[in-house]
């Protein structure tokens, strides 16, 4: 099941709001964040802490995330959950 979210990220002082997907299958779920034509997606890993996984492999040339952007992303999907 998918459910269309936005997801507010403050990511040097702007205020961005990235589509974002809630996907569930059973017990378990990710969030699909869009960002600049590609995908992040993050999960919760084993010992419960957020994780966030390669993006899909034909997108892997094309996305250029900084890590500062992944981890305002994770931060803001932290103080939702």
């Amino acid at each position: 099941m998918e459910t269309n979210l936005e997801l507010p990220v403050t990511y040097k002082g702007k205020e961005w709001m990235l589509p974002m997907k809630l996907i569930t299958s059973g017990y378990t779920w990710r969030f699909a964040v869009q960002v600049r034509g590609g995908m992040v997606w993050v999960e919760k890993d084993e010992e419960g802490e957020l994780r966030v996984l390669a993006q899909q492999p034909d997108q892997a040339d094309k996305l250029d995330v900084s890590p500062e952007l992944v981890a305002a992303i994770v931060h803001s999907i932290s103080q939702i959950i």
